[in-house]
C-alpha cells in the first residue's frame, strides 16, 4: 500500500518534533517544492529540534539542493539557523550548491552574514569560499 504525500508529512513532523531520527520518507516532495529537508530545517529547527534529523536525511540521501516555492534551499536554511556550525558544512559535502540564488537574489552566503554570531567564522569563510 503505497503511503500517502501527507501521512509521510505528519510522520516526518511528529519525528522533528521529538528530535527523533526519520530516514524513511526523505524523498516526498510537495508542489511548492518542500522536501522532507526543507521541512525538517524550516519546522524543526524553527521549533528547536536537534540538527540530528537534519543530518539523517542529508546523509541517507535528501536532495540537498531542492528548492522552496521561493527558491530558498536547505543551505540558505541552514546558513541562517545557530546550528549553521553543524549543519552547513554537511550539506556543502553533500554537494549544496552555495553558488544559487533564491528569488530575491540572495545566496547562502548572504543568509550566513546576516547572523552576528557567524561573522568571522570559519563556516562563513567555508561559504564565501563556496559562493
Amino acid at each position: 500500500m503505497a503511503t500517502s504525500r501527507a501521512a509521510c508529512k505528519h510522520e516526518l513532523a511528529q519525528c522533528v518534533s521529538a528530535g527523533g531520527l526519520l530516514v524513511r520518507h526523505n524523498r516526498f516532495a510537495e508542489p511548492d517544492g518542500g522536501t522532507a529537508l526543507l521541512y525538517a530545517l524550516t519546522q524543526g529547527m524553527a521549533a528547536g529540534s536537534s540538527p540530528r534529523v537534519v543530518l539523517a536525511l542529508v546523509a541517507t540521501g535528501a536532495d540537498v539542493n531542492a528548492k522552496d516555492a521561493d527558491g530558498v534551499t536547505a543551505l540558505m536554511y541552514a546558513a541562517s539557523l545557530e546550528s549553521a556550525p553543524i549543519l552547513v558544512p554537511a550539506l556543502l559535502k553533500k554537494g549544496a550548491n552555495a553558488k544559487v540564488a533564491d528569488k530575491s537574489g540572495k545566496k547562502a552566503v548572504d543568509y550566513a552574514r546576516q547572523k552576528a554570531k557567524l561573522n568571522g567564522s570559519p563556516v562563513l569563510q567555508e561559504l564565501i569560499e563556496a559562493s
